[in-house]
């Protein structure tokens, strides 16, 4: 069955970062450009070749919308958000073993190996950390962001994590790491067939399209459109005026101080007390029970005539 490119492995290995591929980086005239840089960041763990194998209008409309959030974005609910998601991290990191103990989360887990899920949890925990830490925490900062030159430096420090997890993955993930190679099958003027062959594996065949002279998949190319006007449908509804910014920011203050009571809860009880309270928070709330009708009353029975 034919796998959307997005599922397959090549869209895997741009996120995962565990594909090395044969071969240079493709210049965008050839077919198969796409699909070697997506192997170049494999192979040296730079998101910024996925992002120089775009062409040159979808870069401008992504620094466009970037742009246009950091205007409407109010600076006090974007710089309290980065301190709350500095928190959880937190609570992740320095009580995972309180939260591993959960009864709930033991349950969830029960057929899982925790001591694996930690170790995994680390290089995770990293790259979070070090986006919390960027340039992005500042509103100011993200106003004047250049996306390139961010995925050139920061954005190799946050693939780094899964560069690790993927460089000690077990099977099944370890096909992330197979070496592939590409072939050009046909070639249109706006269009072509690439055939890519993992060592030991079945060759599959994905479509690009040419795009502002620069060689694309077709599924990326046909989806574009609609996620960009999602984009900006999205941006259109985002205003923050003082009673929306108010009960935003109350709400991240509730969020705040219950992390703050699990980093501060000192032993197991007083963990899953704080614990179990956010989750009774966060879960879906009781429906409340509809009124029971009014039951109508019984008419008298007719007075015996006695005859």
């Amino acid at each position: 069955m034919r796998r959307s490119w997005f599922a397959g492995s090549l869209f895997l290995c741009a996120l995962v970062v565990g594909v090395p591929c044969r071969g240079e980086e493709g210049t965008p005239d050839q077919p198969d450009a796409f699909i070697l840089a997506a192997g170049r960041l494999a192979q040296e763990g730079q998101p910024v070749h996925l992002w120089r194998a775009l062409p040159a209008s979808y870069r401008s409309e992504l620094n466009a919308l970037l742009h246009e959030f950091a205007g409407k974005m109010d600076a006090d609910v974007w710089s309290k958000g980065f301190e709350v998601a500095a928190k959880a991290v937190r609570v992740i990191d320095e009580k995972r073993d309180l939260i591993f103990a959960h009864p709930i989360v033991a349950v969830m887990l029960r057929d899982q190996d925790t001591e694996e899920i930690s170790e995994k949890l680390d290089p995770v925990l990293k790259s979070i950390s070090a986006l919390l830490e960027s340039d992005l925490r500042s509103l100011e900062n993200l106003a004047q962001l250049d996306i390139e030159r961010f995925l050139e430096t920061t954005g190799a420090t946050l693939l780094s994590p899964a560069m690790e997890i993927a460089g000690t993955a077990s099977a099944p993930e370890a096909y992330l790491r197979t070496p592939f190679t590409t072939k050009v099958v046909e070639q249109g003027e706006t269009s072509a067939t690439i055939e890519v062959t993992p060592d030991g594996g079945a060759a599959e065949q994905h479509e690009v399209v040419l795009v502002d002279g620069v060689w694309i998949p077709s599924e990326l190319a046909g989806d574009w459109p609609g996620m960009i006007d999602g984009a900006k449908q999205a941006l259109a509804t985002l205003e923050f005026d003082a009673a929306a910014k108010e009960g935003i920011l109350a709400e991240m203050g509730v969020v705040e101080g219950m992390l703050d009571r699990l980093l501060a809860a000192e032993d197991q009880m007083q963990f899953f007390m704080a614990l179990g309270e956010m989750m009774q928070m966060a879960g879906p709330q009781e429906p409340a029970m509809p009124e029971m009708p009014e039951i109508p009353e019984m008419p008298e029975p007719p007075e015996d005539s006695g005859e």
